[in-house]
């Protein structure tokens, strides 16, 4: 194997298929590396130092989430908010509904 470009893409394909998988590429290794390290819950900064790119921008287009990381976050919320927000809770929107259905029990 030459230590150059093509020589490295070359063998990690040669040693993709041989094992079994997709000829891939040290491109494809770099973008499973980002999106593990950010599904770990590495931050992206350091991705991004690790990565070796000059800005977040290019870190993000290599970090993909699998659809199960994506998924995990959304429950994750949603056990953490499941339960009544208190009423001076500074995100709770205020529905006019509910603001109504307090205004006719205060008055009733």
């Amino acid at each position: 194997m030459s230590w150059t470009p093509d020589g490295i893409t070359s063998a990690v394909r040669r040693v993709s298929r041989r094992i079994g998988l997709p000829a891939i590429g040290p491109h494809t290794l770099r973008h499973t590396f980002a999106s593990r390290l950010v599904m770990a819950g590495v931050d992206l900064p350091t991705v991004q130092q690790l990565m070796g790119h000059k800005s977040i921008a290019m870190t993000m287009r290599y970090a993909h989430l699998s659809p199960d990381h994506k998924r995990a976050a959304m429950e994750l919320l949603e056990r953490r908010f499941a339960g009544a927000s208190p009423a001076n809770f500074h995100n709770t929107p205020h529905s006019p509904s509910l603001l109504a259905e307090k205004k006719m029990q205060a008055i009733g």
